[in-house]
């Protein structure tokens, strides 16, 4: 112990201390040995709590809280106050403010939400994320927006929204249904057509004037089976759809038709694509 806190008379500072603690009212101090030691320590715990929530109050006063969702491990599906629908992809979150349907219908992203948004002429949808804003009227379309990727991709399946890079306004572009386009910075790059892997995670299969070959393999994919075409030129054929969440034999009972042909199951998880 340093000479100068020896000469401290503690006993006599513990005492007023305590002393004036008990006429406050606001807490109680213990007596005894240890006791002391750890009250006081309560006591200065408290004191700095009782600073932090005094701080959040004010910090919060005035502010309104934004309404949260969230998906972790698994994808989450949320209805809007106007109808529309949100299906957030693993790790992604999305959050607005009070008043969404009636004041604004404007919402912030993380991560990856396919949107179908309910129309409404009067006032438009809007998604902000940290590198862009898209507005719509209605829709449906989905955007990926994870930080870690570096580049946003967006999605449209229908309608038309106005994408905007972050900081350019002028810099907006209209991707119509069917196309893509990316952020980079910036710029918005357009591609005249859909990522179809972009879409597999929401159950949504677009498909435009696509080679059979490249559908098989989408199929595969999400269907986790595999698809045989009985002859290879069979997959220069090309076709046009959109499949929302179908069963597989649903979806090959279309393709096949359009393209006069037809398919058989020869096994569990096994299907064969022939002429008719």
């Amino acid at each position: 112990m340093p000479a100068w806190a020896a000469t401290i008379d503690t006993d006599k500072h513990w005492a007023q201390f305590t002393a004036r603690v008990a006429a406050s009212g606001k807490t109680a101090v213990m007596e005894t040995g240890k006791g002391k030691v750890r009250s006081l320590r309560l006591a200065i715990a408290g004191a700095a709590a009782a600073a932090a929530a005094v701080f959040a109050v004010f910090y919060w006063s005035g502010k309104e809280e934004y309404q949260t969702y969230e998906a972790f491990a698994e994808p989450l599906s949320v209805v809007l106050p106007d109808s529309s629908t949100a299906l957030l992809n693993r790790n992604s979150k999305l959050r607005f403010l009070p008043g969404f349907g009636k004041d604004h219908r404007s919402v912030e992203q993380q991560g990856q939400v396919f949107y179908q948004v309910a129309p409404n002429p009067k006032v438009s949808f809007k998604v902000k994320t940290s590198h862009s804003v898209v507005k719509v009227l209605g829709t449906s379309f989905d955007l990926k927006a994870y930080a870690e990727d570096g580049t946003e991709q967006l999605a449209v399946l229908t309608g038309a929204v106005s994408y905007e890079p972050a900081g350019n306004a002028a810099g907006a572009k209209i991707v119509k249904a069917g196309q893509s386009a990316t952020v980079h910075g910036n710029v918005v790059a357009m591609d005249a057509r859909l990522r179809e892997k972009q879409l597999y995670w929401n159950g949504n299969l677009y498909f435009e004037e696509t080679k059979l070959e490249e559908i098989v393999r989408a199929l595969e994919t999400y269907y986790k089976v595999e698809i045989r075409l009985q002859h290879a030129n069979m997959g220069a054929a090309s076709f046009t759809g959109t499949f929302d969440r179908e069963p597989l034999e649903d979806v090959l009972e279309v393709i096949c038709y359009s393209l006069n042909m037809k398919f058989t199951k020869s096994g569990h998880q096994q299907y064969t694509i022939q002429p008719k």
